[in-house]
């Protein structure tokens, strides 16, 4: 299934993103003996508002393995002054744009992604559309998230090769004048 990037109301969303970042957590979550408090981060209300109805959904699901406080959704500057042991952060941008968004670019967008990286306690994810980066150049508009993407850095690399279901969330309906 590929990332679409679309925009939302002057924002933008990732249904594809939203649910990677969404499994991710629930795993996390599911998978460890001890408490552990998720932050799922990303630069955009639209996706925030698309995470929080898929957390909902979640949460109201039947069974429930878990009890649904352990996962936060925010914006980056949502999180500033506190942190989580895991962070997910949810680059969003990916097919569908032209080029990294307003957000992510330059040195804003590098401050953008030292505070998502320093809301971690101890795990740091990014979810992003790696050869949409690559074909974009994303080092030279952000070297920081470039070299988190790129491998760069001292990271590990998952590459998510599995389908995910196709999301039906009628969130960003246009409204009739």
């Amino acid at each position: 299934m590929q990332a679409q990037c679309e925009q939302c109301r002057g924002s933008w969303q990732n249904p594809v993103s939203a649910g990677i970042s969404m499994e991710l957590a629930k795993t996390i979550v599911t998978a460890t003996t001890k408490p552990v408090k998720i932050a799922i981060i990303t630069p955009y209300r639209a996706q925030v508002s698309l995470l929080r109805q898929l957390l909902r959904a979640e949460r109201n699901a039947v069974p429930n393995p878990y009890g649904g406080d352990e996962i936060e959704v925010g914006t980056v500057h949502q999180f500033q002054g506190s942190g989580a042991g895991v962070v997910i952060f949810d680059v969003v941008d990916g097919d569908g744009r032209g080029e990294l968004g307003r957000l992510l670019s330059d040195d804003g967008g590098i401050r953008l992604v030292n505070v998502a990286i320093t809301r971690a306690r101890g795990k740091f994810v990014v979810i992003a559309d790696r050869s949409w980066c690559s074909r974009i150049r994303i080092s030279l508009q952000n070297r920081l998230l470039g070299g988190l993407v790129d491998g760069d850095r001292q990271t590990t690399t998952l590459s998510v090769q599995r389908h995910l279901p196709k999301f039906e969330i009628g969130f960003c309906r246009k409204r009739q004048i």
